[in-house]
């Protein structure tokens, strides 16, 4: 995984916001670690911390 990524999970992690969770998703679209981008995305959409509208957006980019 390029650092860049690893920098893109550990914000993802930490503190999703809409354009981190899009880049993640853009990411997974390009077949680029597929599994571990779209489990990603799916734990993420299970926190309770995160906002509303990111939540409408994981659900977007995951269906």
């Amino acid at each position: 995984m390029p650092f860049c990524e690893e920098l893109l999970t550990a914000s993802v992690i930490r503190r999703p916001t809409l354009h981190t969770v899009w880049m993640l998703s853009r990411i997974r679209n390009a077949g680029e670690n597929a599994g571990r981008c779209e489990k990603l995305l799916q734990d993420t959409l299970k926190k309770p911390d995160v906002l509303a509208e990111i939540k409408s957006a994981l659900r977007e980019y995951l269906s």
